[in-house]
């Protein structure tokens, strides 16, 4: 997942920079696997519900 928060590049902030510390490269790694959890768990619920015959339901 944070390999697709970076190539997507989701969060400016969350880019790791020159001189960050590896406890703040850790928590921008988690905070973009987290962003990208979030997007994929969006989008997969309209497709359960479809699945099922509710449709649309977010």
């Amino acid at each position: 997942m944070r390999q697709i928060g970076e190539e997507l590049r989701l969060w400016a902030s969350a880019m790791g920079r020159i001189g960050d510390s590896p406890r703040q490269l850790a928590d921008k790694h988690a905070d973009k696997g987290n962003t990208v959890s979030g997007y994929l768990r969006r989008g997969l619920r309209p497709v359960e519900n479809a699945a099922r015959g509710y449709f649309p339901l977010v």
